[in-house]
């Protein structure tokens, strides 16, 4: 009995399989689902859109978030981790920010500078 072919067909197989994963490893990585961490970081790009929208309709930013409640957002955003994101301006600068509920350490934030 030969045992070239069921080695040379083993071997075969083995490879196919080592390519087929090969190939599904990028997939599976590219397709994973966004953190929490990237949906804050959305979140608060959004957040910053709406107060430039704000900016330009009213001359000047919101005191608060909630003011934002009059026509621009439909209800509070909170963030991933079910806290408000937090919102600070001063005279140059806009800060909306959170802290990140993964390590409870990480503030993740945005900065819009104010035309003057």
């Amino acid at each position: 009995m030969n045992k070239k072919p069921i080695l040379i067909s083993s071997i075969i197989g083995v490879v196919v399989s080592v390519f087929t994963i090969a190939l599904m490893i990028p997939t599976t990585i590219v397709c994973r689902p966004p953190s929490q961490t990237m949906m804050a970081e959305l979140d608060i790009q959004k957040l910053g859109q709406i107060l430039e929208l704000y900016n330009s309709d009213h001359g000047s930013y919101p005191d608060q978030f909630s003011d934002l409640l009059k026509g621009y957002l439909s209800r509070p955003v909170k963030d991933p981790w079910g806290n408000d994101y937090s919102y600070f301006q001063d005279a140059s600068k806009v800060i909306i920010f959170t802290i990140n509920g993964e390590d409870n350490k990480t503030i993740i934030s945005s900065v819009h500078h104010k035309n003057i």
